[in-house]
């Protein structure tokens, strides 16, 4: 199997590096056995490989290596079927012959990634053509050095070389191999040889000339994403990553859950026990809709056992243990309730006092009032809190999503059950987490809000009762 290179004028050929990918393990047997690749995604078995096969696939299992190199690898094929064969098992790296690390790395993120024309990769970019930086790909710090991914590649890439990092830096605005060559002191070949691998990897967009729009602006399908909204929605569910996912700890040996702040000596209100309800209720058909219904509010707050009752349920509607919510009170009109801001203690059933700060209350229901696209200041707010901490140490990956999930479980919750007490919600559209971090005493790194909704007396049940 040969290997081409690409000259440049100072650093000397581009080579092609082969390796098993990390996690990878390689169980060989006596010669004449099957080859068992064991991967995180299952086991690969090659019958009965012939000694060049079996020899790459050992030097593979120490680290990147030109298979070029491998004795009889130019007298056979075989090698080509071999890379072709199980390409999302192997990381292919381009290192210069003077260099001591990699210029770039590439590894498959899916068994379904594609194989890449790592040797014809210059081919796929001219000099003039118009090429930058996926809008969706995003550039990370690890201990391994910088790494490239995007929601749409099933590929990462490692960039191990300083040179590397100024040429992407160099292709983060519309621009060409050729400038990008220029701009960074590499030889042309090899720029053109590592954007065009990039380009097949759709991690750099290129457009046909200078003159006409990327790839990903004439794609339908992306105008409705922002980056980030992608990047979540991948990295929050299977089939487009090879991150840690579900019941795993994110971080080995540590513990970092941390407990609440002690809250002895804190005032506390009992708060009633929901009453046991007995006998034939509203249809959920008929709870359903009213819950939906944009209902206007009364002039009057609701009473402390019908704030008992919602927050009771509405504790108790996440996805089990691994996300609890905290729930939050801001209450400026309740018969019965001093006002001030309260967190929700869903062990004792009762409230501990925040703060009763005047100017802190009418800050929080005034932000409140022009997110529910209110006319007045609302009687009751109640705020959902994620402490994240909690959901880090049980989950990987789905962690976050379960968390909103969680929260919008829990507001429908709480307008099934405001509509059995003759109350209405008005779920919040838009939340200032920095805000209610400050005012709640948070550090929203640690938890912070998710969700929220203004609480009162619904005005038509309020009529009735006058």
């Amino acid at each position: 199997m040969t290997t081409p290179a690409s000259r440049t004028s100072d650093h000397g050929r581009l080579l092609t590096l082969w390796s098993l990918r990390p996690g990878t393990h390689l169980e060989s047997g006596d010669s004449g056995d099957d080859v068992l690749l064991h991967h995180r995604w299952g086991v690969e078995r090659i019958e009965r490989p012939g000694r060049v096969v079996r020899e790459a696939l050992r030097r593979m299992s120490f680290g990147p290596v030109q298979l070029a190199n491998v004795p009889g690898a130019a007298d056979t094929d075989e090698l080509t079927v071999l890379v072709d064969r199980i390409r999302p098992l192997l990381e292919c790296g381009l290192q210069f012959e003077d260099g001591t690390t990699p210029l770039l790395g590439l590894v498959a993120m899916s068994p379904r990634a594609e194989s890449l024309p790592v040797e014809g990769a210059a081919g796929m970019l001219g000099p003039q053509t118009p090429v930058r930086l996926s809008r969706f790909t995003s550039l990370r710090s690890t201990d391994d050095g910088f790494v490239m991914e995007s929601p749409l590649s099933l590929y990462r890439a490692r960039l191990d070389d300083g040179r590397a990092v100024a040429l992407i830096g160099a292709v983060g605005r519309a621009t060409t191999a050729e400038a990008a060559a220029g701009a960074t002191g590499l030889g042309l070949d090899a720029v053109r040889r590592v954007l065009g691998l990039l380009v097949a990897a759709g991690l750099i967009d290129v457009a046909r000339s200078a003159h006409e729009p990327f790839g990903e602006e004439l794609d339908d399908a992306l105008t409705a994403w922002v980056p980030v909204d992608l990047l979540f929605h991948t990295r929050s569910t299977l089939g487009r990553h090879d991150h840690d996912f579900g019941a795993v700890r994110h971080r080995t040996g540590r513990d970092h859950a941390r407990a609440r702040p002690d809250e002895t000596g804190q005032h506390r209100v009992a708060l009633p026990r929901p009453p046991q309800r007995t006998g034939a209720g509203p249809a959920l058909a008929d709870l359903l809709e009213r819950a939906r219904e944009r209902r206007e509010f009364g002039a009057r707050g609701p009473s402390r056992s019908q704030l008992a009752e919602l927050l009771f349920h509405a504790a108790r509607a996440d996805s089990g243990s691994c996300c609890p919510l905290e729930l939050y009170l801001s209450v400026t009109q309740c018969a019965d309730l001093t006002p001030g801001i309260y967190r929700y203690d869903r062990d004792d059933h009762s409230l501990v006092l925040v703060t009763s700060d005047d100017d802190a209350l009418h800050e929080v229901l005034e932000h409140a009032a022009v997110g529910a696209r209110l006319t007045r200041t609302p009687a009751v707010l109640v705020t959902l809190t994620a402490r994240f901490d909690q959901v880090d140490t049980k989950l990987a990956g789905p962690g976050y999503a379960l968390v909103l999930r969680s929260a919008g479980a829990a507001v429908q919750t709480m307008g099934l059950v405001a509509a059995t007490l003759g109350l209405a919600i008005a779920p919040l559209t838009m939340l200032d987490i920095d805000a209610d971090a400050r005012l709640l005493g948070l550090d929203w790194r640690i938890e912070s809000t998710v969700a929220a909704t203004v609480v009162g007396v619904a005005a038509d049940e309020e009529a009735e009762s006058a």
